[in-house]
């Protein structure tokens, strides 16, 4: 097996554009978010109830969930504690979508059932792209850390050649 040369540097700028599942019951609004997120480049699902959303997540596995606070039959809440209970989920971004600014006791609620934080919808543009991008970097990272790891493991399980590794004084680390 021969390994890439790309670090987590060339992984990060090489890797596709980030899945983001977006998750509403009003289709104005759901069709508003997706067109800002498409327009930047994301790949966009849609799901316009939280049966539906949580779905499609289990199915496709989105690098992040917009759940809208329109959501009904299940409160946006709700469905971010469900999905953080799947554990096939766990390194994927959730961002709960707001109206307006909520009071603290409510943000603390979302973010305690596992939010990685809260967006208003009326954001201009570029700071509704900015913050979903701030939640989807250090995933990105990890990812490519993660990715790098296992290129490491298959180089040094499969080679035939003696491979170790030394500090910079010189002491055999592996």
């Amino acid at each position: 097996m021969k390994a890439s040369p790309t670090g987590i540097r060339e992984a990060f700028e090489m890797s596709n554009a980030p899945c983001i599942l977006v998750v509403g019951s009003e289709p104005r609004r759901l069709r508003a978010t997706s067109k800002r997120l498409r327009a930047a480049d994301y790949e966009v699902l849609e799901a316009t109830d939280g049966r539906d959303g949580l779905r499609l997540a289990r199915e496709r596995k989105p690098d992040l969930t917009l759940l809208d606070d329109s959501l009904t039959g299940i409160s946006a809440v709700e469905l971010c504690r469900l999905l953080r209970t799947e554990e096939s989920l766990a390194g994927m971004g959730l961002i709960l979508l707001v109206d307006a600014v909520q009071a603290p006791a409510d943000q603390a609620e979302g973010l305690q059932a596992g939010a990685d934080a809260y967006i208003a919808h009326r954001l201009p543009d570029h700071e509704f792209l900015a913050r979903v991008e701030a939640v989807l970097r250090p995933r990105r990272i990890n990812k490519a850390l993660l990715e790098s790891e296992e290129q490491f493991r298959a180089v040094s399980e499969h080679s035939l050649d003696l491979i170790h590794i030394v500090n910079a004084g010189g002491q055999l680390t592996y």
